[in-house]
This record gives C-alpha cells, sequence and structure tokens, in this order.
C-alpha cells in the first residue's frame, strides 16, 4: 500500500509552496527502545513513522512494540508482508536513501542510495512517496528537486523525479523526472497502470500523470490548488484523489480508470489543509479521508460518492491506514502526539495510541487477487520455549468466487500467514496426487507441509502443519490469510495453544 506526506502541518494559505522546501517538524520521541522488541499478538503491524524512526503498533491490542531508528517518513509495506521500505537517512545532500526493514525482527537490512545528482539536482528536497507493485518486484519512488542552488528555488523551479527500484537487487533501475511537484502514487490491483498525483506551484494546475498511457488527467476547480495522494479500489475500477484550491476547499476527484476521466467530484470540507491522505476499505465500500482543516476523518460511500460521516480524531491528522480485515482505520495526529484507531463498524474512535508527533502510517496490505467467496479455519498452535521452536496446524475451506478462473497450485505459488508466521511456496512447488496437491520443504528455515483437495465445483480444503515457527507473543484471535494465485482469502481464528509438545501433537493429529 502506498503512503505519502506534503507536509500537512502547514496551511494552503499561509504557505503555498513550503511542503516543497520544508523539513517535516515531528517529534523525537516514542514508547519502545530502538531493538528492544516487545510480546506481538500476531495481528497486523501498524508502521507510524516521526522524525527519530518508525513506530510499530500492534493492531491486535494497539500497544507499541518496536522501535526503528533512522528510516523516516513516508513508509511503504510489500504485499507479502516480509519487508517495510522507508525514507532515511539521508547520507549527503544529493544523496537521499530507502531503508530496507525485515519485518519479522524491524531490522535495516539494506540501504538503496538515491543520488540527486542522476537528475541533474542541485537542491535535493524532502521525498514525497513509496509504494510497492501488487506483485512486490518494484517499488516506486517520488522525490522533488531544483536545479538551481537552494536560494533560487522559486516555484517555476520546481521539479519531480520518479524512481523505480528492484525489489530482487535492491538497484535503482531507471529514473524520471518531470515538471511540478509530486504529491502521491499508486497501482491497479492488477499491476498493469501506475497512476501519479502532482501539481505545478507555477501554473497551479493541480492532475494526475497516468504512466503507461502519458496521458495527463486535469482535476476541474475554479482557481490555483494542489493535489494530494491517490487511493484505488480494490477492483481495480476507479481511483480518489483530495485536492485543494487556494480558497482552502477540500474536494476528492473520482476517476474512471476506464476511461481515464473525471467522473464526480466530492466537496469535503470549505476550510483544510494542504496534505491530506486517503484510503481504502478492502471490499472497496468506503473511502477514508484525514481533513487537517477541522481534525477529522470523512467517510466517503463509494456506492453514492457521498459522504456518510465525520469522525472527530486528533490535532492535524495526516497520514491513514486500514487494517486488512477492513475493521479498523489507523489516524497519525501529528499536532496531538496520537494515533486515533477507529472502528469501522461505528466510525468511532474506540481506541487512541500516544505516538509523538507521527506522520505517515502504513500496514500491510490484504491478500492480492479474487477474495475468496467464503473462508473458515481452525487453528492449533503450540509455543516453544524458544522463539523459534513453535509448531502449528491449520485446517481450513474455502469457496472461489465465480469471478475465479480456478486454482492452479501446481503451476501457482502459495502464500500463507499465520499471524506473525509469512511464507511463499514457490509456483511448481505443489505435486498433484489424484484430487489433490501436496507439499512438504523447508520455507525460510521452518518445516512446512501442505496440501490443497478438491472438493468438486468452487470448495476446496487447505491444511499445513510448520514446525520450527517463530510464534513467539502469539494470542487470539490470530490472523490467517492464503493466496493460490490470483486467488484469496483472509480471516481471523480463536487458536487452540497447547503448552505441551505431547499433548499438542496428540490433539492436531486428530
Amino acid at each position: 500500500m502506498q503512503s505519502s506526506n506534503l507536509n500537512g502541518s502547514r496551511s494552503l494559505r499561509a504557505s503555498r509552496f513550503g511542503a516543497l522546501w520544508g523539513m517535516l517538524a515531528i517529534g523525537l520521541g516514542v514508547m519502545a527502545c530502538p531493538g528492544e522488541a516487545q510480546t506481538r499478538t500476531g495481528q497486523p503491524l501498524a508502521y507510524v513513522t516521526t522524525s527519530d524512526g518508525i513506530v510499530v503498533i500492534d493492531t491486535g491490542d494497539n500497544k507499541v512494540v518496536d522501535a526503528i531508528s533512522g528510516p523516516a517518513s513516508p513508509t511503504a509495506v510489500a504485499p507479502d508482508g516480509k519487508h517495510v521500505y522507508a525514507f532515511g537517512p539521508r547520507t549527503s545532500d544529493l544523496v537521499l536513501n530507502i531503508s530496507v526493514i525485515d519485518a519479522t525482527n524491524d531490522k535495516v537490512v539494506s540501504a538503496v542510495p538515491l543520488d540527486g545528482s542522476l537528475v541533474g539536482a542541485v537542491a535535493f528536497q524532502d521525498p514525497n512517496a513509496i509504494a510497492v507493485t501488487p506483485d512486490g518486484s518494484t517499488i516506486y519512488v517520488t522525490t522533488n528537486f531544483c536545479p538551481f542552488p537552494a536560494f533560487a528555488c522559486h516555484p517555476e523551479a520546481a521539479y519531480f523525479a520518479v524512481w523505480v527500484i528492484d525489489t530482487a537487487t535492491n538497484k535503482v533501475v531507471p529514473v524520471s523526472t518531470g515538471k511540478g511537484i509530486a504529491a502521491g502514487i499508486a497501482f491497479t490491483p492488477d499491476g498493469q497502470r501506475t497512476y501519479l498525483t502532482k501539481y505545478d506551484p507555477y501554473y497551479g494546475l493541480p492532475q494526475v500523470l497516468v504512466f503507461d498511457t502519458g496521458n495527463s488527467i486535469l482535476l476541474p476547480g475554479p482557481e490555483l490548488g494542489a493535489v494530494g495522494p491517490i487511493a484505488i479500489t480494490p477492483d481495480g475500477r476507479h481511483a480518489y484523489v483530495p485536492y485543494t484550491f487556494f480558497d482552502d476547499t477540500l474536494n476528492v476527484a473520482i476517476i474512471d480508470i476506464a476511461t481515464n476521466t473525471v467522473i464526480k467530484t466530492v466537496l469535503i470540507a470549505t476550510a483544510s489543509l494542504i496534505g491530506n491522505e486517503v484510503a481504502v476499505t478492502p471490499d472497496g465500500n468506503y473511502v477514508y479521508l484525514t481533513n487537517q482543516g477541522n481534525n477529522s476523518v470523512a467517510v466517503i460511500e463509494t456506492a453514492s460518492n457521498t459522504v456518510v460521516k465525520t469522525v472527530p480524531v486528533g490535532t492535524n491528522p495526516t497520514g491513514v491506514a486500514i487494517t486488512p480485515d477492513g475493521k479498523h482505520v489507523y489516524v497519525a495526529n501529528q499536532g496531538s502526539n496520537s494515533v486515533s484507531v477507529i472502528s469501522t463498524e461505528s466510525n468511532t474512535v474506540v481506541a487512541t495510541v500516544q505516538v509523538a508527533e507521527p506522520s505517515a502510517i502504513s500496514i500491510i496490505p490484504p491478500p492480492q487477487g479474487v477474495q475468496f467467496l467464503s473462508f473458515d479455519a481452525r487453528l492449533g498452535i503450540h509455543l516453544g520455549r524458544e522463539p523459534n521452536q513453535a509448531a502449528f496446524h491449520l485446517w481450513s475451506s474455502f469457496i472461489l468466487s465465480t469471478a475465479s478462473n480456478g486454482i492452479h497450485p501446481d503451476t501457482e505459488p502459495v502464500k500463507l500467514q499465520v499471524g506473525p508466521f509469512i511464507a511463499t511456496i514457490p509456483a511448481g512447488s505443489f505435486r498433484r496426487e489424484d484430487n489433490s496437491y501436496g507439499f512438504e520443504g523447508i520455507i525460510n528455515g521452518v518445516r512446512l507441509d501442505a496440501k490443497i483437495e478438491l472438493l468438486g465445483g468452487f470448495p476446496y480444503a487447505f491444511h499445513a502443519k510448520a514446525k520450527g515457527a517463530n510464534l513467539s507473543g502469539t494470542t487470539n484471535p490470530v490472523q490467517v490469510s492464503l493466496g493460490i494465485g490470483d486467488d484469496a482469502g483472509l480471516t481471523s481464528v480463536e487458536a487452540h495453544f497447547d503448552g505441551d509438545h505431547q499433548g499438542y501433537n496428540a490433539w492436531a493429529d486428530h
């Protein structure tokens, strides 16, 4: 999922172009010391950026479980949840780094340098957005720069660069440039189209660039303005883009992906600030948009494209992200040193986490692909005495959607998540056995046995056993997700825990 930040703490009226030239004024405090990971529930983690690094919140109990020093805003989580990508630290005035973080231990394992001299930068400005393609193979990064010394960087000298990074090699592949200020970047679920929002402060034209066609979608309005990030619905049919005019009216443009045209605009507020963030629920039914002008989050129903609720949150809400199950929305309140947790069922704040001046938030996205029509599971877990001695046994059944083209485990990758355990079984690893497919092997040092049974028609069964996994601190409910090729499912399970390994084995084999 993508995350961006346009320095939302400044008013568009008070400082039209400060977002390009200013540094983020965010706090230094965190609630866990770097490297001191705390007990985790097995639910998805929220990565919240501050000026001192990244604070990690367990969405299962809303406790801060870790802190990562160095990297900063914004961040993006790989679709398989194994890596987090974040800006920082800066090597020099002309070199920014993308930190690659191992999500299993929250350690920075690599850094990808972005050398501003490659794009003719003299003054290399702060980053704007980072996003991972749906297949996880590529990262797109946008930064702003000026081809003149800092004292000569007026609005008419605003340029942006788009860096493309290969995740297999952690190397910059191509880099391209454009005129104006880049704001956000997003991909259609099939990965076929890339959209970038930008505006030129000299001409004041908020617009969306379509990479694969080279087209530009101009956002309608009466005055000069600025554009925010972009979010695309899970079905790939529509894009939602917040943008602000110089009269400080906050609007959202709805773009039809098929025709690349604006089919509707929604007025959100008559007083707002630059830098509003947007996110779509996994079912595509609602859009959540932060409004810094009145310290709230607007809830847009996508069926009618109308605002159905306004949820008060903390001061100066910036980043927003939604849990994979779609049950909670996390909002970074930069001005009140907190993260608000909104229940999507009631659209009320149900929890508040204290974090010093947070900015962007990233959470592992839901499984990509056509969602199962139903997904039921039972789970048994044995927590060993050491972190890497846990075992689990999973029984599940699922029904494919009528929109599915069917599953082919012998030629497609299979992705499994059980709490913090994540594994991808490569394509071709399963072997056909009558009416089932089987796999036995070692994945990331964990002994894993898996079986997919064909029950006739759209129903299937999936079973998995693992030994040597790290499930330390896992508590109920435990999130389980399964992806087979282009089909996927997600559910939460009340697991059976057994501290006695012998007793667990007897129960698991029953």
